[in-house]
């Protein structure tokens, strides 16, 4: 997680009081600390999500090569791996989560980011700040992490100005198999955070089209939310469908389904567009056969 992005001036101005949701969803989370702004975004905002009865693991992996004085390098030095998790427990003790912290020497980074994943039940870390082509080729971390999914994966973005973390919900559903699960988990996190959800489906070239589904989805999504919630059937491509609500809602989260894909098929992946061009923050969940 060799990111370089400076990180001495950390802005919380945009960070809402804390508060115990009644529900929590997410209650262990790992959150890959790299040095960059989104990543310390991703520390806040898994703080929310987590609440006071969940606990966060912060982690650095520091890449360290070689043995001896002379032939030992690494991608983060250990004095500022430890200056990177005393800032992430800033933000967790003013949140009140208890978080352990935590530094691993071995490589390549994104492997030992994934391994350490799926013993959590949400893995955060930043969103990835570089265009979508350039990103996939450098082969990030946080690309890795959407090509290999198994673990719910939260990319954090700031929200846009003025709005908390989370303020609006949408959640896409495609009609699939894995449909169900994925408005059910945005429900459950609107609830336990009182905030309203918009269910998004685009009649376009991507969808499944099964209305049936759709309609159910949508009237759980009216128990679980009674007047907080609206469903938007939009006659467009999938990603436009879901960055086109999310501008006009002022959203801070997207929730939606995540299906592995390597190479040049990743380049056509919805989920992957999104998480580069949102505006808010995208968690992706992976399908039940890899979860």
């Amino acid at each position: 997680m060799a990111e370089t992005t400076p990180e001495t001036t950390l802005d919380h101005s945009h960070e809402q009081p804390p508060s115990t949701p009644p529900e929590t969803v997410f209650a262990d989370i790992l959150c890959a600390v790299g040095g960059s702004k989104a990543s310390f975004e991703a520390v806040s905002q898994a703080a929310v999500l987590a609440g006071r009865d969940g606990q966060l693991t912060l982690l650095v992996v520091t890449s360290v090569i070689g043995s001896g004085v002379t032939t030992t390098t690494a991608a983060i030095s250990p004095a500022r791996a430890e200056h990177l998790l005393t800032l992430a427990e800033q933000i967790t003790s003013k949140a009140g989560v208890p978080a352990t912290r935590l530094i691993d020497p071995g490589g390549p980074p994104a492997k030992i980011v994934l391994d350490r994943a799926a013993q959590h039940d949400l893995l955060a870390m930043g969103a990835p700040p570089s265009s979508r082509i350039g990103a996939l080729l450098g082969g990030g971390v946080a690309e890795q992490a959407m090509r290999s999914l198994s673990t719910p994966l939260l990319m954090a973005r700031r929200p846009p100005a003025g709005t908390p973390f989370p303020q609006r919900i949408v959640v896409s559903s495609d009609g699939g198999d894995d449909s169900d699960r994925v408005v059910e988990l945005a429900a459950r996190l609107a609830r336990a955070n009182r905030v309203g959800a918009i269910l998004v489906h685009a009649v376009g070239v991507e969808s499944q089209s099964r209305p049936h589904r759709i309609a159910a989805q949508a009237r759980a999504l009216e128990r679980a939310l009674p007047e907080a919630c609206e469903v938007h059937i939009e006659p467009m491509g999938a990603c436009e469908a879901i960055l086109a609500r999310a501008h006009a809602a002022g959203a801070s989260l997207i929730v939606m389904g995540s299906r592995s894909r390597d190479g040049l098929a990743a380049l056509g992946s919805v989920s992957a567009r999104v998480v580069h061009e949102a505006p808010c923050s995208v968690l992706l969940v992976p399908p039940a056969a890899a979860a």
